[in-house]
């Protein structure tokens, strides 16, 4: 049996662009419809690409049942459908609190509840009736995921996540004794499936 060979190993590494950088991606989001009634979240969302600081590739789940092989017999798994994993993120917070209002925004568009009347018909601050939920179209987005090689050109991976939208904003921990700490904002979206884009070139 053959042993390790170091310059076949990096040989492999060259023919494969060396290896993938975690640090590497860019995160971008049209504006959707709702946050367009918001001129201040909308202009914030122009340079989101600047703020995210990490981001999971999504995950793919075959969902699976068991079954008899004839009717009878042995046990096994059949897939019959897919499963997406939500995608968990965390923005740099700015000075101004553009991030955390541009989320926060978002989720009151989709379901608002901030009111200082109480439950009432009057509408809210964003449109909508307290815990009216928004038509789906106007509240979700495009959400695009390019991972770039070394050069920074080239996007090996390159996702789309469709009709993606937040669905909780995590709370942010505030303490006085993290005097040189910066705050992030965690924002987790769903989507309803995801593509390969084969764009590769910027």
């Amino acid at each position: 049996m053959p042993g390790f060979n170091i310059e076949d190993f990096k040989s492999e590494l060259r023919s494969r662009n060396g290896v993938m950088r975690n640090n590497k991606f860019l995160v971008t989001f049209a504006t959707p419809a709702v946050l367009l009634r918001n001129g201040p979240a909308a202009s914030m969302n122009r340079s989101i690409e600047f703020w995210c600081e990490s981001i999971n590739l999504p995950g793919y789940q075959l969902m699976q049942h068991d079954t008899r092989r004839w009717t009878y017999g042995p046990s096994e798994k059949r897939p019959f459908a897919p499963n997406f994993q939500s995608l968990q993120c965390s923005f740099i917070s700015d000075g101004d609190g553009g991030i955390w209002n541009l989320f926060n925004n978002w989720l009151q568009y989709i379901l608002p509840h901030d009111t200082e009347e109480g439950f009432n018909r009057t509408r809210t601050l964003y449109g909508g009736y307290p815990y009216e939920l928004e038509y789906k179209v106007n509240y979700v987005t495009q959400l695009n995921i390019a991972v770039f090689d070394e050069t920074g050109k080239k996007k090996p991976i390159n996702i789309i996540c469709k009709e993606a939208f937040p669905s909780q904003v995590i709370d942010t921990n505030l303490n006085w004794a993290d005097t040189n700490n910066t705050a992030r904002v965690g924002v987790v979206f769903e989507y309803l499936d995801w593509y390969i884009s084969r764009e590769n070139e910027e």
